[in-house]
C-alpha cells in the first residue's frame, strides 16, 4: 500500500512544480538598445526631404531607431560637440559641401552616411548617376539623330559628373557634341534634343523654353526641376525628367545603421534607381509618388 501512496505524492508535487514553473512564460532576452540618429540638413523645406524622412521613418519603424533633423552648425567642432552631448549614435549628412563636417565627424570616429553625395572612403546614398546619365543619352537618341544631340556639363556639379561618366561611352561613340554651362540660346536651337547633366541646367532650358527662346523643335532631357515639375512636364518645357527616389535614400541609410554603428559596415556606395518620366508616364501609378510627392 505504501508503494502507490509513494507515486501518487511523487505525481502530485511534479503537478504542482509544472503548475508553478512549467507554464511561466520564458525570460525574454534583453532588447538591444534604441539607436539615435540625426539627419544634419541646411534646409527643412522641399518635397526630397519630406520624401526622404517618410523613408527613413519607415526603416526606423523596424529597426527600434528613433531620428532627430536638426540644421547643420556652421562650426564643424561644434556640430560634433553636439552629437555627442545628444547621445547619437551616427549621424547622416544631407549637405550641398560635407566634408568640412566630414573631416571632423572621421577625426572623432562618428558613424557618418552621406546621402546624396559620393566620397571616397566613406558610406554613400545616393542615386544611381551613371545608369541616369546612360539612360538620357538613349532617350535622346530615340527622339533626335545623334549630330543634332547636345550634352551640357557643369563642372560645380558632383552627381552632373558622375552622369556625364555614365554617359561618355555613347556620347563618343555616337559623335554627340557635349558642350559646357551656359550656352547662348541661338546654340541651343540648332540641336533637336538638348540633355541637361543638372538640375540647374534643367532648370534655365525649362526657362528658355517658356519664354519660346528654343523653339517647338528642340527636346529637352534632364534632371527633377523640384516644385515646377508638374508643370514643366505638362506645358512641354521638358520632355524628359530623371526623377530620383528619395523614400528609397532614406529608406536605405537607416538600414545600414545597425551594421554602421556595430562597426561592420566598410566604406561603400549603395545606389538608389533614379527614374526617367515624361508627360505620358507621369500619371502611372508607380511614378506618382515621385512626381507628385504632397500625395502621399
Amino acid at each position: 500500500m505504501k508503494k502507490p501512496l509513494i507515486i501518487g505524492l511523487i505525481c502530485l508535487v511534479a503537478s504542482a512544480a509544472l503548475l508553478i514553473w512549467g507554464f511561466q512564460s520564458p525570460a525574454s532576452p534583453s532588447s538591444a538598445p534604441q539607436r539615435q540618429v540625426v539627419l544634419l540638413i541646411e534646409n527643412d523645406t522641399g518635397s526630397f526631404l519630406m520624401q526622404l524622412r517618410k523613408g527613413m521613418q519607415e526603416a526606423a519603424s523596424a529597426l527600434d531607431v528613433r531620428i532627430t533633423v536638426e540644421k547643420a552648425l556652421p562650426d564643424p567642432l561644434a556640430q560634433v560637440r553636439a552629437l555627442a552631448e545628444e547621445g547619437a549614435d551616427a549621424a547622416l549628412l544631407l549637405l550641398a559641401d560635407p566634408k568640412p563636417l566630414l573631416s571632423a565627424l572621421e577625426e572623432a570616429k562618428f558613424p557618418v552616411v552621406l546621402i546624396g553625395q559620393t566620397v571616397r572612403g566613406q558610406v554613400c546614398v545616393t542615386g544611381d548617376d551613371r545608369a541616369c546619365g546612360e539612360a538620357l543619352v538613349s532617350r535622346a537618341l530615340a527622339l533626335a539623330e545623334p549630330s543634332r544631340v547636345l550634352w551640357l556639363t557643369q563642372d560645380t556639379d558632383p552627381r552632373g559628373l558622375e552622369r556625364t561618366d555614365g554617359a561618355i561611352a555613347q556620347l563618343k561613340q555616337k559623335g554627340i557634341a557635349i558642350l559646357p554651362w551656359p550656352q547662348s540660346p541661338q546654340t541651343l536651337a540648332s540641336y533637336g534634343a538638348v540633355a541637361a547633366s543638372t538640375q540647374a541646367i534643367t532648370q534655365e532650358l525649362a526657362n528658355l523654353k517658356s519664354t519660346g527662346s528654343l523653339g517647338p523643335g528642340v527636346s529637352v532631357l534632364g534632371m527633377d526641376t523640384g516644385d515646377s515639375r508638374v508643370a514643366d512636364l505638362e506645358d512641354g518645357h521638358v520632355q524628359v525628367m530623371a526623377m530620383d527616389s528619395p523614400y528609397a535614400m532614406g529608406y536605405t541609410a537607416i538600414g545600414l545603421i545597425p551594421s554602421l554603428v556595430a562597426e561592420k559596415l566598410a566604406p561603400s556606395l549603395h545606389l538608389c534607381r533614379i527614374t526617367l518620366v515624361d508627360p505620358s508616364t507621369m500619371y502611372l501609378a508607380e511614378n506618382v509618388k515621385l512626381v507628385f510627392p504632397l500625395l502621399q
